[in-house]
């Protein structure tokens, strides 16, 4: 009766398992019966099969603009692997900032590699310019004045249009960089833009 008792746990999962009503694309395997002991039993009746992880739904993506929340570097150097995005700082006003700052996000971590230090020299836009080196991966890049946190400039659709009125997308550009790969003409340079789309 005990080992009855002890083999319940067990027959139960079983037959919630083969009452499955969802289609598998899996093939079955034949099943080869195992004997087991009451010490086996007793550990499967402690231990119960892990619960089945819930996936996300691949129709709900997340914005370009809310990855996770990540870790922020400034003007670091990367040893390995990486890739660069360079390109042109603007900004509406007769001058560009010192202070301004270009940041990479990384849409998987969330972490942000940002600069400071602005490059001078003829191929960027009223020349002044950023390179920035980051991990391989996916980046939304901008530029910001760390006074005006919440007023940020991404390299967009409205920036590859040419920033006029026929222009009708102003969603972030998704930048894929590879591993010794540079990019260039990355100009997070529409500060119209208050709501990314």
């Amino acid at each position: 009766m005990k080992k009855l008792l002890l083999a319940l746990p067990v027959i139960l999962l079983l037959a919630a398992g083969c009452n499955s009503s969802q289609p598998t694309t899996e093939q079955t395997q034949p099943v080869q019966q195992t004997q087991t002991t009451p010490t086996q039993q007793q550990q499967v009746a402690q231990n119960p099969a892990p619960q089945p992880t819930p996936t996300l739904d691949p129709t709900q993506k997340s914005t370009p603009t809310s990855p996770p929340q990540g870790k922020t570097y400034t003007d670091t150097r990367i040893q390995g692997d990486s890739g660069t995005i360079e390109g042109s700082l603007s900004y509406p006003s007769e001058y560009i900032p010192d202070n301004m700052m270009v940041c990479a996000q990384n849409q998987s971590s969330g972490d942000q590699y940002c600069t400071t230090k602005h490059l001078s020299g003829d191929k960027y836009l009223y020349k002044v310019g950023y390179k920035i080196q980051v991990l391989p991966g996916q980046y939304l890049v901008y530029a910001q004045l760390p006074d005006r946190n919440n007023l940020r400039a991404y390299y967009d659709e409205a920036v590859t249009c040419g920033l006029n009125a026929h222009c009708s997308s102003t969603k972030p550009i998704i930048i894929d960089v590879m591993t010794n790969q540079p990019l260039q003409e990355v100009d997070p340079i529409d500060w119209y833009n208050t709501n990314p789309k």
